[in-house]
């Protein structure tokens, strides 16, 4: 008797280590997990070089109808994310703070990214756990030309993540991100005539989310029919993301007929 007692105080003990161990491992930040820290002046300009610069620039190459591409280090990108309500405040017209609430309401806080052979790890602090969530996605084209985005790990903490974690995450973003609003798309965004609106964008994020490890995302879009751009390749490594583009040549207009 005295045996078995001693045998289940040993086994109770093993599996109390086990657990404190993989909670000391789930609870732990992961090295590469370094979310931007900007002031209030940095977030503004991040925000102003985004809208002025990147949105601009996609705007104006997609009027050349040339081929062409464009280059954001982990640095830039990380900026940008930290200056998420500055930059929708700035260009899309919203109010101070409806970046940072949208994630409060998804549990999710201080988004950051990696890029480094082929792979795009997507971080972020789970606010109800107090756990970074780290998921590695990566990207390909199939036959179709559609972009498949697919899950190749994600991690709590150090510690391997289950993957309905990664699909409930996912299926949340996907409900948080609105429906584009028609009548808005048509006027186009503070660029211009054509220029994205943040129905643009929410339709691309919402695409993005939708086709992680699911269907393929359709990699054409644009401002107007004869200046529509697709999406040709996606090259990651060395802390840098190549976005190459080519113009989509639009379809001949079929005759009217007359009655």
């Amino acid at each position: 008797m005295r045996i078995a007692l001693k045998i289940v105080l040993v086994l109770v003990v093993l599996l109390a280590v086990a657990a404190g161990v993989l909670y000391l491992i789930a609870s732990a930040v992961p090295a590469a997990y370094q979310p931007a820290a900007l002031s209030r002046e940095q977030r503004e300009g991040a925000a102003k070089a985004f809208v002025n610069t990147v949105l601009a620039e996609v705007h104006n190459r997609a009027e050349d109808a040339r081929p062409f591409e464009m280059t954001f280090t982990q640095g830039e990108l990380n900026s940008y994310l930290a200056s998420a309500d500055e930059i929708v405040e700035l260009h899309y017209a919203h109010k101070a703070g409806d970046a940072s609430r949208a994630m409060d309401e998804a549990g999710i806080s201080s988004p950051a990214v990696t890029l480094d052979d082929g792979v795009l790890t997507f971080m972020c602090r789970l606010t109800k756990y107090d756990k970074v969530l780290s998921v590695d996605l990566a990207f390909a084209f199939d036959e179709a030309g559609k972009l498949r985005v697919s899950v190749a790990g994600a991690r709590l903490g150090r510690l391997p993540a289950p993957g309905s974690l990664v699909r409930r995450a996912v299926e949340e973003m996907k409900r948080r991100l609105p429906e584009p609003d028609a009548e808005r798309r048509e006027g186009g965004g503070p660029l211009g005539a054509g220029a994205p609106t943040s129905e643009d964008v929410g339709a691309a994020l919402r695409a993005v989310a939708g086709g992680i490890d699911g269907d393929g995302v359709p990699t054409a879009f644009g401002f107007r029919r004869e200046r529509r751009i697709r999406l040709t390749d996606v090259e990651i490594a060395d802390g840098k993301i190549t976005l190459r583009f080519e113009p989509v040549r639009p379809l001949p207009r079929r005759p009217a007929h007359a009655d």
